[in-house]
């Protein structure tokens, strides 16, 4: 158990590992993963609670799932290290749905605890339907549903709030140094290099779209703690719309390394609520 690694505040939810197997989104067991309830870990300074990581578990490539340290599983190939990374930067204009194709969920400490096998609380695929169907012709990448269903019973911690997820890489092996131990193919919060993506970025462009008129959904990018990024981009609040809406997540000249673990996120503090958003065209640029 790796706990002399993890930043103050973190403490240790169950994890489990997603599967898209039969077109069913179910879970399995898995090892716990360490997840944090304030501040800090994936990213930026918000209302108290933070929208950092507490961590729930992998998904498979594209679909859902995550934890600080598990992963479903995918295909990627990274170096080791977190902070620098070798081969070719890929250049600009890079696309997230391409590149990060793994998923690392996050939450507060009481919606965390619902990161457990057979869990619906959050599913994330790629889609062609719905607004997917009617996405720009010049759209690039995967066009991305987000469904978020509060469980039964869930208390708001008194500080507010939270749940999302990141768009990771892939493990390329196993870590059995990491608490819990990590294995190939689970999302890759740092313990492995993330993308090499050529300097020079200004903005994080994306188009978001959702079912009902007011969803409040935020963006951010940037992962923080032991072999997270070093740049964050703040939590940027938005209300979406039943409509396609371009928007923009400025890097504000912040130097990002050539090694990118949380390439983008979503985030959402009103976890009372049921939330069913679009995701397209999701660039760095």
């Amino acid at each position: 158990m790796r706990f002399a690694s993890l930043p103050k505040g973190f403490f240790v939810v169950a994890s489990l590992i997603c599967t898209t197997a039969a077109g069913l989104w179910g879970c399995g067991a898995a090892d716990p993963a360490p997840s944090t309830g304030s501040g800090g870990g994936g990213g930026a300074a918000s209302s108290n609670g933070g929208s950092s990581n507490n961590s729930g578990t992998g998904g498979s490539s594209t679909n859902t799932g995550g934890s600080n340290a598990q992963g479903g599983s995918a295909g990627a190939s990274q170096g080791t290290g977190g902070t620098t990374t070798s081969g070719t930067a890929i250049a600009l204009p890079l696309v997230v749905t391409t590149f990060y194709n793994n998923q690392g969920w996050f939450g507060d400490e009481e919606v965390s605890k619902e990161f457990k096998p057979g869990t619906t609380i959050i599913k994330q695929a790629d889609s062609t339907s719905g607004p997917c169907a009617m996405r720009p012709a010049n759209a690039k990448g995967r066009c991305v549903k987000v469904e978020y269903a509060p469980p039964a019973g869930l208390k708001v911690p008194t500080g507010g709030g939270y749940v999302g997820v990141f768009f990771l890489t892939t493990l390329a092996k196993a870590h059995p140094e990491l608490m819990p131990p990590a294995k190939a193919g689970d999302a890759n919060w740092g313990a492995e290099p993330g993308k090499n993506i050529a300097p020079g970025a200004t903005k994080i462009s994306f188009s978001a779209t959702s079912e009902t008129a007011g969803a409040s959904v935020s963006f951010k990018a940037g992962t923080s703690g032991t072999g997270g990024d070093m740049f964050v981009v703040p939590e940027t609040p938005q209300t979406l719309t039943t409509a396609w809406k371009e928007y923009e997540l400025p890097l504000d000249g912040q130097p990002y390394g050539n090694s990118v673990v949380g390439g983008f996120a979503w985030v959402i503090k009103d976890t009372t609520k049921p939330v069913t958003f679009y995701l397209d065209n999701i660039i760095w640029q």
